[in-house]
């Protein structure tokens, strides 16, 4: 295939666009899930807390993105390529498998905790 017909599946300001709705929507449509699905239940407050929760993914993917650019970004200037280094593949591999264990950890405080206040009332 000829180079000049090449192109990107997605462009980089494409890619940046669908992270930014993201980042709105998740949390909107969260609370007011969590909100539907609590006033249903008789627990109007459990379900807007659980959205919130849930609705913190999407500024965190946010975060996540602007790290990950931040790494492997480009600088012409002082020619410095992260998307071509090993070592920073590597430390983003450990920086993401420690970020998901914390959320594991979190998430399964917050059920444990949830679960306690909900067999407490």
């Amino acid at each position: 295939m000829n180079p000049e017909e090449m192109r990107e599946l997605i462009t980089e300001a494409q890619a940046e666009m669908i992270i930014r709705t993201v980042t709105i929507s998740v949390p909107i449509l969260a609370v007011a899930s969590g909100a539907l699905w609590g006033k249903s239940k008789g627990t109007l407050k459990r379900g807007l807390l659980n959205g919130v929760v849930i609705g913190l993914v999407g500024p965190s993917l946010f975060g996540l993105w602007r790290f990950y650019n931040y790494r492997v970004r480009y600088d012409p200037e002082t020619n410095y390529a992260g998307l071509h280094r090993v070592d920073v593949l590597i430390e983003n591999v450990f920086v993401f498998i420690l970020l998901g264990i914390v959320a594991g950890v979190i998430g399964a405080l917050y059920v444990r905790w949830l679960q306690n206040k909900i067999g407490s009332t």
